[in-house]
């Protein structure tokens, strides 16, 4: 607030101060106020002009825009008013003027409300005369699902930015409770079943989701209700965003496949999660990749000491350092940044990283996933998603990490891939070195993550920009998927819940047909499924599944402290049928061509011999290992 409108107001709660006690002294003696009243209360007001002053600075009431005023503002003069009040009230009790208390009561009244309605009538005018839109035929008709919090957050920035060119109509919410009720002077119409009349009778071109909370359920009621009705349809941030301040609540975008899968939110364990992840040097390895970025995102917001940001690609370790730079300057982090280039397969190399930064905990995100690719390479998979991964593993033992936790996927349960297997085999390296010092082994199993390198939506988008056909292998195939920041949530809560030895499946709830994905996103670019964009079937390529499994049939699970993640049962392999595995797996993949299907065989073999440890027994298995590899 500039000095002129500080100025202004301090001048006006003035004149209210005198006022008032003049108005209450007028209505205390019935209309009969004498010139000794009158001149006993000039006197006090002008004593306290400095305590006004003192008590309206110390409560904030020159520094806030009053224009955008809440509850807790005018709390803040509730308390100001009061207070001055008091102080009035001693000055009139030690000077011994003629101020009965009855009086000072309704000075105290007259006073809150004058002050108040000064700075109201600022939200006023700004509200009715600045911030109201001035209507044009080609204003969109907009409809806000949603009537919380979030939703009349986005009116008011709608309506302080007309360039975002909105006609507000009203709102629709489900609570019954809120129907027919006036918010921001705009009716909630109806519940979001509603949608299809309302649309009709309102002439409504624009729809805007304002839960940033909402479940992909939501969205796909939304979807559905819209078959056929020509609607710009669009999405405030998810929840994470808007807490991440990535993103603002007027940053609008069209409702996105990640929408429909998005999931209610989950109650985490924050003050857990930051109690172990606060002030600790944590070590990512794909820092780059699309998990990796993102742990380190949130690794951010949990005042870790020092990342320290690993990978073997210079270009996205630069992007990802670069980002985590600017979100620090703009959220105020104060987590150090290292960055890090290193192949997890050079042991040599990581030991020297590990001696140098010592990290308390380390996230193995560093993986080649891409099925196909690796059914083509299978040597790169052996080297890279095994001999790596037992690399990182034993060096985090070696220099005394407190936690490792090792990034798996679902592609490892039953494998008819490389890939799959490979991941296979680096449970098994990982959960072998159980036991053998402080350190904590983890595993965390889930399935497809939206938005990651690889992912079937990228490929899918770009078929239909062109024009089709969008391939799809099989029409019966389904895949678990999950949004990448939920995923990285409960990855980071696996990782504090974890005491050693498990292996978390995360809850990635019900499949979804990738036929399915296919033509709602054909809807979302504005096109007809097999009308616009036709959809054509090329069959499964090598390695594939028509279904991903995260268990399999005899790894039962039992519930962990957390709603959304379960701890899978176990075989525990001993070090002679482990270095067996190895040793065959480093022959395998110093073949020109090793065959996929021996190693796969190879790494199943060893993975189903063993003894099924129950998860309840870990902590006792754990006593159990070998020390010796």
């Amino acid at each position: 607030m500039g000095k002129r409108k500080q100025w202004a107001l301090f001048l006006g709660d003035v004149f209210f101060l005198y006022l008032s006690g003049l108005l209450a002294l007028f209505l205390r003696f019935d209309g009969s106020l004498t010139w000794m009243n009158a001149r006993a209360w000039i006197l006090t007001a002008s004593v306290s002009v400095p305590l006004l002053l003192i008590a309206n600075r110390f409560f904030g009431l020159y520094t806030r825009l009053w224009a955008y005023a809440t509850l807790r503002d005018m709390w803040q003069v509730v308390k100001a008013v009061t207070v001055l009040s008091f102080i009035m009230y001693l000055v009139i009790a030690i000077g011994r003027i003629p101020i009965s208390l009855g009086a000072q009561v309704l000075i105290w009244g007259i006073l809150l409300c004058s002050v108040s309605a000064l700075r109201l009538s600022l939200k006023a005018v700004q509200e009715k005369w600045i911030r109201a839109p001035q209507l044009t035929p080609h204003m969109e008709k907009t409809l806000v699902i949603g009537a919380g919090l979030a939703g009349q957050m986005l009116v008011k920035e709608l309506e302080r930015h007309p360039e975002m060119n909105s006609h507000i109509v009203g709102f629709l919410d489900d609570d019954a409770n809120k129907h027919k009720m006036f918010f921001l002077g705009y009716e909630v119409l109806g519940e979001i079943s509603d949608l299809p009349r309302i649309v009709k009778e309102k002439e409504i071109t624009r729809l805007i989701l304002a839960i940033p909370s909402a479940s992909g359920e939501v969205g796909r009621k939304i979807r559905d209700l819209t078959k056929g009705i020509k609607l710009k349809i669009q999405t405030v941030p998810a929840l994470y965003d808007l807490v991440g301040k990535k993103a603002a609540i007027n940053d609008l975008r069209p409702i996105q496949l990640e929408d429909l899968l998005r999931r209610k939110p989950v109650q985490l364990d924050h003050s857990g999660m930051l109690q172990v992840y606060g002030g600790k040097r944590i070590l990512i390895t794909g820092a780059g990749g699309s998990i990796g970025s993102e742990i380190c995102r949130q690794l951010m917001g949990y005042e870790a000491d020092t990342l320290i940001l690993l990978g073997r690609g210079e270009n996205s370790i630069y992007q990802i350092n670069r980002e985590l730079r600017e979100l620090k300057e703009k959220v105020g982090y104060e987590t150090r940044l290292e960055t890090v280039i290193c192949d997890v397969r050079d042991a040599q190399t990581l030991n020297r990283i590990f001696k140098r930064y010592s990290p308390h905990i380390v996230f193995h995100a560093a993986a080649h996933k891409h099925v196909p690719l690796m059914e083509g390479n299978p040597s790169e998979a052996i080297v890279n998603n095994v001999f790596g991964t037992k690399n990182v593993a034993e060096a985090s033992l070696n220099h005394g990490a407190e936690r490792f936790v090792l990034i798996s996927t679902d592609k490892a349960v039953r494998p008819t891939s490389v890939m799959g297997a490979s991941k296979r085999a680096a449970e098994l390296v990982v959960d072998h070195l159980v036991g053998m010092g402080d350190t904590k082994f983890i595993s965390v199993r889930f399935g497809n993550v939206l938005g990651s390198r690889g992912s079937v939506v990228p490929v899918f988008l770009n078929q239909i920009e062109k024009g089709g056909p969008v391939t799809v292998t099989d029409e019966r195939m389904t895949r678990y998927f999950m949004i990448i920041p939920e995923a990285v949530e409960l990855v980071l809560q696996s990782g504090s819940l974890g005491k050693g030895g498990e292996v978390f499946v995360l809850d990635m709830e019900e499949p979804v047909k990738i036929i399915d994905m296919a033509r709602d996103l054909i809807r979302f670019s504005g096109y007809e499924p097999d009308i616009d964009i036709p959809i054509r079937i090329t069959g499964m390529r090598p390695g594939e599944k028509l279904y991903e499994e995260l268990l399999t049939s005899d790894e039962g699970t039992i519930a962990s402290k957390h709603e959304k993640l379960f701890i899978a049962q176990k075989r525990a392999i001993d070090t002679e049928t482990l270095q067996t595995m190895l040793d065959q797996l480093r022959k395998l993949s110093l073949q020109e061509r090793p065959d996929n299907r021996e190693i796969i065989e190879t790494i199943m073999r060893a993975a189903e011999t063993g003894r099924i440890i129950h998860p309840e027994a870990l902590s006792a298995a754990d006593n159990d290992h070998p020390n010796e590899m």
